[in-house]
């Protein structure tokens, strides 16, 4: 595992770091109170020479509108995810409209959206 992260150019701060070599994959929980650059990390691993195929993220935040989209918040003000999917998002939606602003989401994170990242929701909690 070493050998492969040393490869990397920047890590974001992490708390836990696993990394499993065999099915490909880079599992890490940032240190407390740290963000991480989702971009940059993406940028950074395939710098390296290693393919990113896509990248699950677990946050929590609070709801907000963003150009009329629902989106997150993350403490601190950013980053903020645009929110996107079907039957979660509409799930989300209601939850927002009730006034329950604070949740965790868990999903892709979908690079397409231009300058601003976006989750494609597979699932969420209200906090």
């Amino acid at each position: 595992m070493k050998a492969a992260v040393s490869r990397l150019k920047w890590t974001p701060p992490v708390g836990e770091m696993t990394f499993d070599l065999k099915a490909g994959t880079l599992e890490f929980s940032p240190a407390q109170s740290e963000g991480v650059d989702v971009r940059r990390l993406a940028r950074v691993i395939k710098e390296a020479g290693y393919a990113v195929r896509s990248v699950e993220i677990a946050v929590s935040g609070k709801l907000i509108r963003w150009d009329g989209s629902p989106a997150l918040e993350i403490s601190g003000g950013k980053p903020t995810f645009l929110l996107r999917g079907d039957e979660k998002l509409k799930q989300i939606e209601a939850t927002f409209r009730e006034g329950r602003t604070e949740v965790r989401v868990t999903g892709q994170v979908d690079f397409r959206s231009g300058s601003s990242e976006a989750i494609l929701v597979k699932d969420f909690q209200l906090r």
